[in-house]
């Protein structure tokens, strides 16, 4: 490990840092210069993250406490509930919806990366979504997309390694679009035997959902035991309307 003024950096063949003892107390543990996709599936599986902060470098995160949604948790709320009811009917107002797995990753990655409002820029650049793509195609990253009309109207994506699945950013373009994506998700990962999804970053809107933080040591403690166990098949949710999926959580 070597030090550049107040960045650790490390070589490509160097292990990880132990992810509870960052180096600076925001829970950086390194920073690289390249996004391997070798780096990224260990990352995950040790709770570490990438997050690009300055041109040039890549910034790895192990948060703690950590925000997680325990998927027998979620919270629905009234509206909600009866946007899902009509959404399994397949119907968001009076328009058509369909709810899909991987059938448009490209384009989610590109609008989760789209400037919010109040942003001027993005972490997930170019680089990076290429790298989630190539773990799309060697079916680590999962999409959930929500079309309404035929247009891409919310979803989510993640990563799933083992039994724990890993949120990374949500989308949408209609009211409670993301919302459905996740509630399709959550009904995936209990038929699955999935318990928490990792929601890293502690925010109201997350909370509101069911979500809380827990510390490192009992995130770090839950993905040795469920980071190991054999992944679902996701190939079973492809190429078919899930709109009843969401119908189930409520």
């Amino acid at each position: 490990m070597k030090r550049d003024g107040i960045f650790f950096t490390f070589s490509k063949n160097e292990k990880f840092p132990n992810p509870l003892r960052p180096f600076l107390k925001e829970g950086l543990i390194a920073i690289t210069k390249e996004l391997e996709i070798s780096r990224i599936k260990i990352a995950y599986q040790q709770g570490i993250f990438p997050w690009y902060e300055r041109p040039g470098f890549v910034c790895w995160w192990f948060l703690s406490p950590r925000m997680v949604l325990k998927t027998q948790n979620l919270k629905i709320g009234h509206s909600l509930r009866k946007r899902l009811r009509k959404a399994a009917a397949g119907l968001y107002d009076h328009e058509p919806i369909e709810i899909r797995i991987d059938t448009s990753p490209r384009e989610v990655l590109e609008q989760c990366a789209a400037p919010r409002k109040g942003q001027k820029g993005t972490w997930l650049i170019r680089e990076m979504q290429e790298a989630y793509l190539q773990l799309a195609e060697e079916g680590f990253l999962h999409t959930v997309e929500v079309f309404i009309s035929g247009q891409l109207a919310g979803g989510l994506y993640g990563l799933n390694f083992g039994r724990m699945f890993y949120g990374e950013s949500m989308l949408t373009r209609r009211t409670d679009a993301s919302k459905i994506a996740l509630c399709t998700l959550v009904e995936i990962c209990r038929k699955e035997s999935i318990p928490w999804i990792d929601c890293q970053q502690e925010t109201e809107h997350l909370a509101s959902l069911g979500a809380y933080p827990v510390t490192g040591e009992n995130f770090v403690r839950h993905l040795k035991t469920f980071c190991q166990l054999p992944a679902p098949d996701w190939t079973k949710y492809q190429g078919r309307s899930l709109n009843e999926l969401c119908l189930e959580v409520i």
